[in-house]
């Protein structure tokens, strides 16, 4: 009998009859009168989800009415096949094919889950594969259809109830894996991920995928960052998760050598290595190089990246993003012409890519080209509003027509984060993501894991995704959590955050962006001689927290341009105190040290700052003056004209300002 109808479904599919292959799946279903084994419903339900995924669109989709049992009864009487039914209404009527393809494919989920043999003995070894198989199968097509609505959450629950049956299948590891990262849970993933190399120590993806994890995700925040609780109560629980993933996460530089090693050991499995290994390899010297206050040490990890990007590219030579790498590295090391013929070929293949058309910009107020470059930033904010392009486009403004047009274009970008951004904390605000009680504890459920399905949304962006750190790869250091109870006053529009005792010095990477357009107008504002403007600007992200070191570093700016010396200098020596990475406040701390004739501890901020941007002018200039004050006259002619020839290739803004890894 269950062949029969099993034989029965698969000729009427065959025959594309699907409207009357629906009808069958849907009698089995609502008809309690045929017996059939778990194995068989299983199959069914699974037969009749891949007919739906695959064959039913919305528009041809038959939708069940209350007069469905009438319809069927009616065709009882010409399909004697059909067997006859309850005139009962179920529970629960799925209202559209999304509804009913999930409904299925939960049924089976639960279905294999129960009927999982959990018996290791020798003799169940071939039911238990087979129960594995049947659930494995179920759980990709509820993949398939939960990644099209951005339930990656979702996805990640339903693999790790299956871990339990799953001991060493790699599989199901390396899925749980995948979900978890599109989820945003990037840390975990990554212990997944090491797990799955241990069980495959020869598989290249496992390795690519855990430096991958490295270096674009694992520099974030724990995903406890991205939830906002509404008190103080909701927040303990999550510190305390916080501060134990801390714990467990190895230190920062310490990462960069395990992507080094995991690319490294991925180019060695295969001859010649793939592509993308060497790219990730090339993207994890790189950062290291950015990381090294050693000039020699710098040098030859950005040659060595070079060197990598060259050998991808030969593999590779369309691969768009090499051709971007190897133009931000030869860029590093000022190599400018050999950059701009990079980034071109970059663009060829990928017209659209904004980053390339950033570098593009910088590369050529490198090469003073400044018209050039402001038409090229003026097409690339037309067709992208991004946060990073209007404000090198407000610096290309400042050089050509003066402050006011930067300050127009920098208030375009507060409207920007207005609208992109300003949604994402209100909606992380009134719908906060609880704690998930999953098989493996209590763990906090990040920003990009939805709490619910979105049946309208396939294939598009999440605009809940997580949020990179653009503010220099220092600073990551020295970030933490903060409670975000109170963070939107209604009566002003204020955006206020409480701070709490992790995060005392720091605010969320969600306000880089604004920080760094109100760090933007306090300049333009002082430069005009509005002062008190500039106040204000300060005092619209004062209450983000008043102790971070870019609060400080403008109070500074402000108070230097008063002629209030002595309170500009503690300000500054406030802001490095908290992050002695900070570029800018070591630069104006320099000139100021100059000014008032402290040029011993000028020339020594001068050489902090070297030891972190050694390709910019500035600092070299800056020490020149301090050496030249002291009567080091033939050392500050050695440094002045290095600065010069720094000067004739050095961007209108640091090349370090674009952050990408893929």
């Amino acid at each position: 009998m269950e062949t029969a109808h099993q034989c029965l479904s698969r000729l009427i599919v065959s025959d594309t009859n699907l409207s009357t292959a629906i009808d069958i799946f849907r009698s089995y279903f609502q008809n309690d009168q045929v017996d059939l084994s778990e194995e068989t419903k299983q199959a069914f339900l699974k037969q009749y989800a891949e007919l739906l995924i695959k064959c039913v669109c919305k528009g041809s989709y038959p939708i069940i009415n209350s007069s469905s049992n009438d319809h069927h009864h009616n065709h009882h009487h010409h399909h004697h096949f059909l067997p006859d039914h309850h005139n009962s209404q179920p529970l629960f009527v799925p209202r559209d094919i999304d509804e009913e393809i999930l409904l299925l494919l939960l049924l089976g989920q639960s279905s294999t889950l129960n009927e999982a043999v959990l018996n290791w003995q020798p003799e169940y070894e071939a039911q238990r594969e087979r129960s594995h198989q049947a659930a494995y199968n179920i759980l990709s097509l509820l993949a398939i259809f939960l990644s099209r609505k951005q339930a990656f959450h979702l996805i990640a629950d339903s693999y790790e109830q299956a871990l339990r049956f799953s001991f060493e299948h790699f599989q199901t590891w390396y899925n749980y894996g995948l979900a978890l990262i599109s989820s945003g849970q990037s840390f975990r993933a990554y212990l997944i991920l090491k797990e799955c190399l241990r069980m495959q120590p020869q598989n290249i993806q496992v390795y690519l995928q855990l430096s991958k994890i490295i270096l674009q995700d694992i520099y974030d925040l724990p995903t406890v960052l991205k939830t906002f609780p509404p008190s103080s109560e909701d927040i303990q629980p999550m510190l305390n998760q916080t501060s134990n993933q801390h714990e467990q996460r190895p230190p920062f530089i310490d990462l960069i050598d395990e992507a080094i090693n995991y690319c490294q050991q991925a180019k060695e499995l295969q001859t010649p290595p793939l592509p993308r290994s060497l790219l990730l390899l090339a993207l994890a010297k790189s950062f290291k190089a950015r990381q090294s206050s050693i000039h020699h040490d710098r040098q030859k990890l950005f040659q060595s990246a070079i060197k990598e990007l060259r050998e991808c590219i030969e593999l590779d030579p369309y691969d768009s993003i090499a051709h971007f790498h190897l133009a931000q590295n030869l860029s590093f090391l000022n190599q400018t012409n050999e950059a701009l013929k990079s980034i071109e070929t970059c663009l060829l293949l990928s017209p659209d890519d904004k980053h390339a058309l950033h570098l593009h910009t910088l590369l050529l107020t490198a090469k003073k080209k400044i018209p050039e470059a402001y038409a090229q930033i003026y097409r690339a904010t037309n067709e992208y509003p991004d946060i990073n392009l209007l404000l090198t486009k407000a610096s290309i403004e400042e050089e050509l027509y003066g402050c006011e047009q930067s300050i127009v274009t920098c208030k375009e970008a507060l409207v920007v984060w207005k609208n992109e951004i300003e949604p994402l904390v209100m909606n992380n605000i009134h719908h906060v993501r609880g704690i998930s009680n999953s098989s493996a504890g209590n763990r906090t459920i990040g920003r990009s894991q939805n709490p619910s399905i979105n049946m309208e949304i396939e294939n598009e962006n999440n605009p809940t995704g997580m949020i990179k750190v653009e503010d220099g790869m220092k600073n990551l250091l020295l970030l933490g959590i903060q409670s975000s109870s109170g963070l939107v006053n209604d009566e002003n529009n204020s955006l206020i955050n409480h701070r709490s005792s992790t995060s005392f010095f720091s605010i969320q990477p969600i306000y880089f962006n604004l920080i760094q357009i109100f760090e933007h107008l306090v300049r333009y504002y002082i430069k005009l001689d509005k002062i008190d403007e500039s106040e204000r600007c300060l005092k619209e992200i004062l209450l983000l927290n008043p102790f971070c070191h870019q609060i400080f570093y403008l109070r500074g700016l402000i108070n230097d341009a008063r002629g209030q010396f002595k309170l500009a200098k503690q300000n500054y020596n406030d802001a490095l105190a908290i992050n002695p990475f900070h570029f800018s406040t070591l630069i104006q701390l320099t000139k100021l040290l100059i000014q008032i004739g402290n040029y011993s501890i000028a020339e020594k901020y001068a050489r902090d700052a070297i030891s972190i941007q050694p390709s910019n002018y500035q600092p070299w200039y800056l020490l020149s003056l301090a050496m030249e004050a002291r009567g080091e006259f033939e050392q500050s002619v050695d440094v002045g004209a290095t600065a010069v020839h720094l000067e004739e290739d050095s961007p209108i803004v640091s090349y370090h300002s674009i952050i990408r890894v893929l």
